[in-house]
């Protein structure tokens, strides 16, 4: 493992453990804020089966105003749902 690919883990891994820390002491309900590109709504999906900020594909289910099921209950379904951004 190059040294570059080790230190982007070890600072991905403080992150965590900071948001995580913050979060146990609910110091984080004034830091988030939810972003329209990072976040989904309902409809999940619009007129032409799309969303303006995610890719869906594989198994993925999408109920337009219920629930998105990235795969169904078998090990042999894999789906996906991925910011655009």
């Amino acid at each position: 493992m190059g040294k570059g690919l080790f230190e982007k883990i070890l600072f991905t891994g403080a992150v965590l453990l900071s948001t995580a820390a913050m979060m146990a002491h609910g110091q984080l309900d004034d830091i988030v804020h939810p972003l329209r590109t990072h976040s989904i709504y309902m409809p999940y999906i619009d007129q032409d089966l799309q969303n303006r900020w995610f890719d869906f594909g594989g198994d993925a289910l999408i109920n337009t105003n219920k629930y998105i099921r990235l795969t169904a209950d078998a090990p042999s379904k894999t789906g996906y749902l991925w910011s655009r951004l």
